[in-house]
């Protein structure tokens, strides 16, 4: 049987971006290439090979380029474990045709889309504190415009059992020691304290 080494001319041709890349014969039936990236928003376009570095193929098999949300932040990155927390991802930019899908680590919930930057999700219930992966993708989609992840952290819901002193002056500015359970310590200006619903102070987690 002829055997013929055409590695070296063998090319996979992306007509529509007027890109050709390497093509790798894994048998008869098979060949391996890897897609190059497209910059021009093109969509999909049209692919076709050669052996022999000249005459290609004229079957015209579309390839189909997706865009994954490239998400920057996420606001805020941990919540209590029975979930409800409003959290904001953040990227560089969304499609405001499509549906969002929200996914922390294996559960996916409803997205909602804000802006061409900011999509609402909310965090489903978790049975213990954990760190889990949360990306978002676009519905009609489903994984092939998964996000790359960031981390969300659940944790305890804190608890208050006591608070020392109990009172003080009206003018405020009255030290006071909070007991109880379930505080984390997430670094500086992160705690607050809320008195009568709606006034905050600034709080030093100890132990």
């Amino acid at each position: 049987m002829l055997r013929i080494n055409n590695q070296n001319d063998t090319f996979v041709l992306f007509r529509d971006l007027n890109v050709k890349v390497p093509g790798i014969m894994l048998n008869s039936t098979r060949m391996s290439v890897i897609a190059p990236a497209t910059f021009d928003k093109s969509s999909v376009t049209d692919v076709d090979f050669t052996l022999n570095n000249q005459n290609y193929t004229d079957d015209f098999v579309p390839y189909y380029y997706y865009k994954p949300p490239r998400i920057l932040d996420m606001i805020p990155r941990e919540g209590p474990t029975k979930g409800g927390t409003i959290v904001i991802v953040k990227a560089v930019e969304f499609k405001t045709d499509k549906r969002m899908v929200c996914i922390f680590d294996t559960v996916r919930t409803r997205g909602k889309l804000l802006n061409s930057t900011d999509c609402e999700c909310i965090s489903p219930p978790w049975p213990y504190p954990t760190t889990v992966p949360v990306s978002v993708t676009y519905e009609e989609d489903g994984d092939k415009s998964k996000s790359s992840p960031l981390n969300y952290t659940y944790i305890e819901q804190p608890v208050i059992e006591t608070i020392e002193p109990g009172c003080g002056p009206s003018y405020g500015f009255t030290e006071i020691t909070v007991k109880g359970r379930n505080f984390v310590n997430m670094g500086l200006n992160r705690a607050m304290c809320r008195f009568n619903g709606w006034k905050t102070t600034n709080v030093t987690i100890i132990d």
